[in-house]
């Protein structure tokens, strides 16, 4: 190992020396754990992201096939009647009929059924169906009967189903057996949803859905060097009726997967400016306390750049260690967010995503975040080491004090681009944060260091009269070191800011949310049919509603129809709603607009959109949009705009607007509110329905507790990350204070010669340790205040929720107690420690 070390570099030799010589080891060591976990949440992010495109582009590919052009139109759907139209378009090689239904099996997972023409859908689509191992070329006998289904080999092998099988599944319509007439093999449609699709004939399906006539898509096989004219042509006769795009892939799964990447970024970057500054700050210390061994190094013929280098190279040797750790870490992180991304997935389309591995972009990653947090943590403190002159540090009559003032220029120049990182309009949300998170922490390092003396010397009676005989200590080793006592300060309230601003944002998106959904049903309930999580949803029937308006003790009802569409090339829902009912009982939750003029709009024609919609395509009240609908394009003027925290932006219409453009064949949901007594009117509910159909409702008043839970789901993954950064920083801290305390121990040897006793001198570090952390932590609760609405602006930017600000001030008690014990026991050994050593660590005469 020795003879390895001797044949490095001279510089590099000194630097791995240098950063595990035994003084520095417990800097090195968590300088090494905080950028380990920077690195280990960037590539997990990233390894993640690329699983989850890939499953995204193979599902897209699949459904494709040589399709370039998909013909579209929302759930609305097309007529199939105009394939012979867009297949006689010049240019057009081949064309096919797609439609997808979505169905869910008893054990709740998703199962996509493909409906495709056997017929004629070869050219486009791939696929090989085997019946007892023989090929099936010839499909007439799965066309004529209607329940067949062709089922993935790989479905085939976990539900433990042959030909021949009924395959029991729910749909929106009810509960449905189908027949399984052959396996699909891998390759072509059978790769797409993870495996989790069945194929059957498109006619078939129609039927099954009862959507005779119509299908979800009809793709377009272009010829090569004519896919713009194609598309102009075929944009051209479908006007009004569907949209032309170039085949993709889901895009409402796409969108919420996106949304959510964003909100992992948003704790990743977090990470890697705690583990930045940690590292900047263990960087600084370690160079600080070095000062008169790198003169020395100086007088020994290293020059000043070398010095330099020096501590450049040990930076760069703790980042790539932290780089050789965190990678594999990664990993492990990984499978954490794609676990979380196939929860949401699996809930949403039934699309659950197989991990991908490490690849060469990231390790790239993982080195260019180890390298480039150590090298920048670390090159303040090179520069300033190298322009330290070595007389000035090794003569005794020069000041000790290693403190660093920031010139007055660089601190309001930072200030000033923080500020304006505040007001300026139009900024993104990410780059704002980004100039926010370690503007903020600059200038409250510089303002802690310029204030801590004054500080200091105003509470001086407080701590004499709080901590008798030893209150003139407390605190002066803080105004000896201001610099660095700045920098430790301005460290725990990095890492508490950043902890307390990532749980105030959840708390509150949780307590929009809450409200919100407390709002929308208050005082009554919700009705659904079938799964009460709605994961294999059922329509209400309208034998349902119609007993529902004949049942005495309804004070209001509130039937709402949902159909998905399209606008601006984007998913979008359509509702037909009677919100003057909810008017009545509740509030709208408007975001501008008055509920007056919304509901005389709405009579009048006119539609409501959520403030997703409003964010999402820049419109308020007063724009109009034009939609495509079945009956060709309509213009809606806004009305109002609502608030909504669903990942898709709404349009709302009266239930007759709606009628007259859509043919839903049943009720999403169902509004309802009582006279009386809410628990009599739905008893007399399910007696009056009993035998119909199966319902569930939801109370209400009890809503903000459902949506605390569903939002539980997409929160524990943020809350475990803040967690590890928390920790990461937490343990960090204690070092900082470690490293302080044992650096006095001369210092606090000759106090204890004056006099002082060991129970004092105790007693007086473990102040100075209250004193730091207590100073850092108010310091993070204003970080946190500063930060939480630039984070807020990411979650607004990736979700489009209006999110209003709801902090706790218990949390804020609970941290400022927590990191004062963290600092108390901090402070235990070394005062232990430099009691025990004083007989061996007094200065020498010299």
């Amino acid at each position: 190992m020795y003879e390895f070390l001797w044949r490095l570099p001279p510089t590099l030799y000194l630097a791995i020396q240098q950063t595990f010589r035994s003084g520095n080891k417990v800097l090195s060591l968590f300088s090494i754990i905080g950028i380990t976990v920077s690195v280990a949440l960037a590539v997990g992010l990233e390894s993640a992201s690329r699983s989850v495109d890939a499953e995204l582009d193979r599902t897209s590919a699949a459904l494709s096939g040589r399709a370039n052009l998909h013909v579209t139109a929302g759930s609305a759907g097309i007529p199939d009647s105009m394939i012979a139209e867009l297949r006689a378009v010049p240019g057009v090689e081949t064309a096919s009929l797609l439609m997808i239904a979505s169905l869910w099996l008893d054990d709740g997972t998703a199962l996509h059924v493909v409906g495709v023409d056997f017929f004629a859908d070869q050219k486009v689509h791939q696929y090989s169906i085997r019946e007892r191992g023989v090929e099936v070329r010839d499909s007439l006998r799965l066309v004529s009967l209607p329940d067949s289904v062709v089922i993935t080999r790989a479905l085939s092998e976990r539900l433990g189903l042959g030909l021949g099988d009924r395959l029991a599944a729910n749909s929106t319509t009810g509960p449905i057996e189908l027949v399984v007439r052959g396996i699909l093999e891998p390759g072509g449609i059978a790769d797409a949803y993870g495996g989790q699709v069945a194929a059957m004939d498109v006619y078939g399906l129609q039927l099954l859905v009862g959507r005779e006539g119509l299908v979800d898509r009809i793709d377009i096989v272009a010829a090569a060097g004519a896919v713009d004219r194609v598309a102009e042509e075929l944009r051209r006769r479908t006007a009004g009726i569907a949209e032309v795009s170039p085949s993709s892939s889901d895009a409402a799964l796409a969108g919420v997967i996106e949304a959510l990447r964003s909100g992992v970024l948003l704790v990743v970057l977090i990470g890697v400016a705690v583990a930045g500054f940690i590292s900047y700050t263990t960087t600084a210390m370690s160079a600080d306390r070095r000062l008169r061994e790198l003169a020395l190094l100086q007088l020994a013929g290293v020059g000043p750049r070398g010095v330099r280098t020096l501590i450049l190279a040990e930076s760069v040797v703790v980042g790539m260690l932290a780089v050789a750790i965190g990678t594999p870490l990664g990993g492990l992180a990984s499978d954490l967010i794609l676990g979380f991304f196939s929860s949401v997935a699996t809930t949403v389309t039934g699309v659950e995503f197989a991990p991908v591995g490490l690849s060469l972009r990231s390790a790239a990653l993982a080195i260019a975040v180890g390298g480039l947090v150590s090298v920048l943590a670390a090159a303040p403190s090179a520069q300033r080491a190298m322009r330290t002159r070595p007389l000035d540090v090794l003569s005794p009559t020069s000041s000790r004090a290693t403190g660093y003032a920031s010139p007055k220029r660089r601190f309001w120049a930072a200030a000033a681009v923080t500020a304006a990182a505040f007001v300026w309009p139009g900024m993104p949300a990410f780059a704002q944060l980004a100039i926010v998170l370690p503007g903020t922490a600059y200038v409250l390092w510089v303002a802690t260091e310029q204030l801590l003396r004054p500080g200091i010397a105003a509470m001086r009676p407080v701590l004499d009269s709080v901590v008798p005989r030893i209150g003139d200590l407390v605190g002066s080793s803080l105004t000896a070191r201001t610099n660095r006592a700045a920098q430790a300060i301005t460290a725990i309230a990095v890492t508490a800011g950043a902890t307390l601003a990532i749980h105030a944002t959840i708390e509150s998106i949780t307590s929009s949310v809450d409200v919100w959904s407390a709002n929308r049903y208050a005082g009554g309930a919700r009705i659904t049919a079938g799964d009460p999580l709605q994961l294999h949803r059922e329509y209400v029937r309208q034998e349902i509603v119609d007993r529902l308006r004949a049942t005495p003790g309804v004070a209001g009802l509130m039937p709402n129809k949902v159909t998905l569409g399209r606008y601006a090339g984007r998913d979008v829902l359509f509702i037909g709603s009677d919100l003057r009912v909810r008017a009545q009982h509740t509030s709208l939750g408007l975001v501008s607009g008055s509920s007056q003029s919304l509901l005389e709009g709405m009579q009048q024609g006119q539609a409501a959109v959520t403030d997703v919609f409003a964010s999402r395509f820049g419109v308020d009240v007063g724009d109009r949009i034009e939609l495509a609908t079945p009956v060709g394009p309509r213009v809606f003027r806004i009305a109002g705009v609502i608030r909504d925290f669903s990942t898709i932006g709404q349009v709302i219409l009266t239930l007759e607007r709606f009628d007259s453009i859509w043919s839903e064949p049943g009720y999403a949901t169902v509004g309802i509110w009582p006279v009386g007594d809410l628990d009599t009117l739905i008893a007399d509910i399910r007696a009056s329905t009993s035998g119909v159909q199966s319902l569930t409702f939801m109370y209400g008043d009890a809503a903000a507790q459902y949506g605390s839970r569903l939002f539980a789901r997409i929160s524990a993954l943020f809350y475990v990350l803040g967690a590890l950064a928390g920790g990461i920083g937490a343990v960090s801290i204690a070092n900082l204070l470690i490293g302080s305390v044992v650096e006095r121990r001369t210092e606090l040897s000759l106090l204890r010669i004056a006099g002082v006793s060991t129970r004092q001198l105790s007693a007086a570090v473990i102040a100075d340790a209250v004193l730091l952390a207590g100073c850092g932590t108010i310091g993070g609760v204003a970080l946190a205040l500063l930060w939480l609405r630039p984070m807020l602006s990411v979650v607004s930017s990736s979700f489009g929720w209006g999110v209003r600000i709801a902090i706790d001030p218990l949390h804020i008690g609970i941290a400022l107690v927590l990191a004062i014990s963290l600092a108390a026991t901090a402070g235990i050994y070394p005062s232990w420690r430099a009691g025990r050593e004083v007989l061996t660590r007094l200065p020498s005469p010299d």
